[in-house]
């Protein structure tokens, strides 16, 4: 679950070119200890309100 919290650059899409996730600055994920947090992409800036489920592999 550690290597999930943080944020991340999103530099790549398979569904938007590169300058429109860059459009109103960088875009990014990030996920806090508690799995909520924000995302921000393009025009968009959202909250994330997620949650961690152990699994076994």
């Amino acid at each position: 679950m550690a290597t999930l919290i943080g944020k991340w650059r999103i530099v790549a899409s398979g569904a938007w070119p590169r300058d429109h996730l860059d459009l109103c600055g960088p875009a990014f994920l990030r996920i806090d200890a508690d799995g909520t947090g924000e995302m921000a992409f393009g025009a968009l800036c959202a909250s994330v309100d997620g949650g961690f489920t152990v699994s076994v592999a």
